[in-house]
Parts: C-alpha cells; structure tokens; sequence
C-alpha cells in the first residue's frame, strides 16, 4: 500500500494539507488543568470571520468528537469551510508533539492562590513559573481602564478630606489582606442615609479600585442562588451591593447569612455526586435609604443577632447641603462633585488593585500585623476606646483596624496607590467608626442583657432542674433512672449537681423557655464567648463517644443537652 504522505502546515491564513487549504487557521495553543476537579481541557487558538484571533477551551473528552467540536467553532464565528475527514487528521496529529505545548492552570474562584499569587478575571499577579488562567464566567466587572497615575490623580485624589470616599477604598483594598488575619470575618459594611446624598457615588469609587462600576456594582436584588455565585466571584476582594430598598424583605436576613457564612448550599450533580460547595472571604460595601435591620423588621420578621455580628449601618451623611461629602475640591455643590466623580470613575478604573496586590506581595506578614497592632492602638486612643477585649466592640475595631491597615499600606507612606499619608487615613477611617460606634455598642449591650437574663432565669427555675451528681462521671444509664423515676407531669429543664453551680439544660428546655426572644444559635454563641456555656460529651453505655453534646434520655430517645456554668 502506498504510504500516507499528507503533510500539515499551519498558516496565519490557514491550515493546508499538501499545499491544499482545509479550514481557516486554528492550533492548539495550551493544555489547560483545572486547579480544583484536575481535569483537563485544550485551549484552541482561531481566527473567527472578522479576522479577529480567539481563544477557546474545550473539555478534551468532547475531543473524540471532532464533528460536534467543528459546530462549536463555527458557532464561535470561524469559517464552515472545512475539509472534515483531513482536519480531524490535522488535530489528532497536532497531540502527538504535547510535550510541547504550553501547560495552564485554570481557577474558578477570584483571589489567593496558597502562596503562588493572586488571580482575577483581569490581572494576574504570580510567580513567573505557574500559568494560572482564570475560568470563563459571566462579566463581573473586572476590567482596566487608564492608568494607575490618571486613576489616582483623578479620581483617589478627589477623595481626600472626605471621610466616606476615603473609608470606601480602603474596604476596597483590605480584602487582599484578610489571609493574614483569619480572625477577621466576612463583614457587609451599609452606607445608611436619604437618597441622593452621594451613597451611589461611594460605591462608584470603591469599585474602580477593581474595575468598571457600571458592571462591578450589583443588587440587593438578585435572587439566593445568584448571590452564592457573585459572592463566590468576588473572593478576597470587593462584593458591592446597591440599592437594599429594591430587595425583597424577606430576602435579606437570609443573604446576609449566607454571605456572612462564608459558604453557599451543598448540592449534588447530575451524576448524584456531591459538587463542590461554594465559599469565599470578603468584604462587602452596601447602600440603602434604611439600615439592614430597620428592612428586615419591616418585613414583620424578628432581626437574629447573627445579622447584627455580620453587618455594621454606617450613617452616610455629613450635612444636609453636602450629602456624605465633606470637602467639594472646588465644586460648587455636592450635585456637581458627584457627577465628576462619576464621569472620572467611568474613564479610569481597576488599576488599583493589580499594583496594590502585586506590592502587598513583597511585603512580609510581620509587617503588616505591626501596621495592624499599630492601627488598632491608634484607634483606640483617638476614640478614647477601653475594655474592647471581647463582644461587638472588639470584633468592629478589629475590621476597621484591617481597613486602616489597608489604606496605611496602600497610602503615600508606603506603596503610592492613593494619595492618602497615614494621618489622613486615620482620621477618616475614625471618623467613620463614630457614626456607627452607637449602634455597635447597642449590639453589646444585647449581649450584656442576654447574661444577666440568663443567669436570673436559672436562678427562678431551679426546681425545674433534678439534682444529680454528674459532674466527671455522667452516664445516660444514671439519667434515664432519674427521668423514670420522676413524676410523670413533672416539669423537667434538665439536671443540676447537688452542690450547685453546674447545670445540665436540655435543648428543648433551653429554646423553649429560655430563647423566646432571640435565636437560638445566636444566644447560644453569646453564652459561649462569655464563657458561660460549655458542651459536653456524648456518652454511650458509660463511656465517652465522641465529643458531641448528646445523650441518651427519655425512653431510648436521643437527645442534646448543654452543661452551662453559672458564674
């Protein structure tokens, strides 16, 4: 049989087989590894009908079908003029020569990659050697308009000496920083005020930091599953989050957890498996004509104190002729300063952040924590702040310490993105932290209230509570005896020891009689921190089982209870 001679040759015009042309030009320009499922994918380089060069990247699996990936092309705009039988030649050949071909890791999720680098749908910042590639997503905005010298000049510069714009982009920054801090959790920060007082405009210029407000700034709006997936997007960095009034009521309690948790729902494929469950650690810019708690409770709906740990309102306003403005640079009126703020952020955006992350690199962790601890002090100091050591106040001062650390770092002291010295910084920052320093301290002092309410309700049923001598030895043998032993309509909270002092509250007693008014899981959070309530173990014929607050009570059937020490 005569050998197959066919030789290929690839062309910016084209793709020939023995000097005949078989399709327009498309080559295989990478191989591509997913970084979390290890699947692999082909990236194809081609020329669609305008002449203009395309990247596309198939599943290697839809490969074997050399027709349906034909379609696909076609369908991405190259010409249908292909010799089918000579192009599947072509590119099954093109795999024999892989050795070759540039290797890319490809990332679904915005942010920090271990200590590799930092990826995003528009810059990339990581070491030379790793070709990390960011999946194809829905447009969320990440774009780069200008440069770095006209978005600082234009548009962070107009920022100085107003406290809310300066505020906004350092919470546009200090997401980048949160790897170092992992005490510090997702936090939605909520500019409160009337409308058209520049709120809008805040949002504007914190998200330019990352790229065109016009698609970076999204809704209150979106449903629950939408907001998993643009939470998910917007990992280690800047989640914005307009207009609260045009959201459900409903709604909101129930995404401000599920940004808060840091976690979307676990769902399963099409194949019955467990797909991977989306999570991210960010911070959270809102605006709304009413703070997050007011919406809810118009809804008819009890605020949890879980909101109140992830949100904080902050009164947008200065002065009823400037809105949330307080230096116009020259404008004759808040009116005409936010619209050159507007048109400005429009031109130049999403250079910050690329030249922000790339210095925050190569500067160590000792570091930044030292601008931290020296930002917290400060703080403190100028708000006159003592015994912050636990509760609401400590975890906002620790937040905002993080967004002071941010626009320290970013500032003209140090890396140059804003114009901003450190004095600036802390004195906006400050004067941002005393317009929501009230309602902070009202959430601590729900704490306070819900001890001493605690404390005094055990006191009042302590009859309700079977005396029991079960402090190192507890079994479910020895509480079945007492609960069998007790009057049938005998009212039964839990147990206590003899000598008081240490109870044992089952978790129906405890959400029953006691969390009336509250979450459970919130007042149970609370009693934890103070030290206050402590879980026990699970026992099972006597013995230790697994570190679990259950126990065998009431006929056979399993229940929970909590060991709470009363100081």
């Amino acid at each position: 049989m005569p050998e197959n001679t066919e030789q290929f040759e690839v062309k910016d015009s084209g793709i020939f087989c023995d000097d005949i042309k078989i399709s327009e030009y498309v080559k295989i320009v990478g191989l591509v590894k997913t970084f979390s499922e290890k699947n692999w994918k082909t990236r194809l380089e081609f020329f669609d009908m305008d002449g203009e060069k395309c990247l596309m990247d198939i599943d290697n699996e839809k490969l074997s079908n050399v027709g349906d990936l034909i379609k696909e092309l076609i369908r991405k705009g190259m010409c249908p003029d292909i010799d089918f039988k000579r192009f599947k030649k072509y590119l099954l050949g093109s795999f024999g020569n892989r050795d070759s071909i540039k290797r890319y890791i490809e990332v679904s999720q915005t942010g920090w990659i271990d200590e590799m680098g930092y990826l995003c749908p528009s810059f990339s910042v990581c070491d030379s050697k790793s070709n990390f590639i960011m999946r194809e997503s829905d447009d969320v905005g990440y774009e780069i308009s200008g440069s770095l010298e006209e978005w600082r000049d234009q548009v962070a510069d107009l920022c100085q000496n107003n406290s809310v714009l300066t505020f906004s982009l350092c919470v546009a920054l200090a997401p980048t920083l949160l790897r170092y801090f992992p005490e510090i959790g997702t936090t939605i920060f909520h500019l409160v005020g009337r409308s058209s007082i520049g709120k809008t405009t805040a949002l504007k210029v914190a998200a330019s930091v990352w790229g065109n407000p016009k698609k970076y700034i999204k809704q209150w709006r979106a449903t629950g599953n939408a907001q998993e997936g643009i939470a998910e997007k917007h990992n280690d960095s800047l989640l914005i989050l307009d207009e609260i009034g045009q959201a459900n009521d409903k709604d909101i309690q129930q995404t401000v957890y599920m940004i808060g948790n840091e976690k979307g729902k676990s769902r399963m494929t099409a194949e019955a498996a467990l797909r991977k469950t989306k999570s991210w650690r960010l911070l959270c810019l809102s605006s709304g004509e009413i703070g997050i708690s007011e919406k809810i409770e118009s809804a008819g709906e009890r605020v949890h104190g879980g909101v109140l740990v992830r949100c904080i309102d902050i009164e947008a306003q200065s002065s009823q002729e400037t809105g949330i403005f307080e230096d116009l640079r020259g404008c004759n009126n808040g009116n005409e300063f936010s619209t050159a703020l507007a048109e400005r952020t429009s031109k130049y955006y999403g250079t910050a952040a690329k030249y922000f992350v790339d210095e925050v690199r190569k500067v160590d962790e000792t570091s930044i924590r030292n601008i931290f601890d020296e930002s917290l002090n400060r703080i403190k100091t100028a708000l006159q702040l003592e015994n912050t050591q636990d509760g609401a106040i400590s975890r906002v001062l620790n937040t905002f310490a993080l967004i002071n650390t941010a626009g320290i770092l970013a500032g003209s002291d140090y890396i140059g993105v804003l114009p901003h010295n450190c004095g600036a910084v802390d004195e906006d920052v400050c004067n941002v932290l005393r317009r929501c320093l009230s309602n902070v301290y009202n959430q601590e002092d729900e704490e306070s209230e819900i001890v001493e309410n605690f404390k005094d309700w055990l006191k009042r049923n302590e009859i309700y509570f079977v005396p029991v001598d079960l402090i190192s030895d507890a079994s479910a043998e020895k509480i079945r005896k007492i609960r069998t032993l007790s009057e049938p309509r005998t009212q039964i909270f839990g147990y206590r020891t003899q000598e008081g002092g240490v109870y044992y509250i089952l978790p129906d007693s405890f959400k029953k009689e006691f969390c009336t008014n509250r979450g459970e899981k919130f007042v149970k959070k609370i009693l934890e921190k103070k030290g206050i309530l402590q879980e026990l173990n699970e026992y099972e014929n006597g013995k230790v089982k697994r570190r679990n607050p259950k126990v065998i009570v009431d006929n056979e059937r399993e229940k929970r209870y909590l060991e709470m020490h009363t100081r």
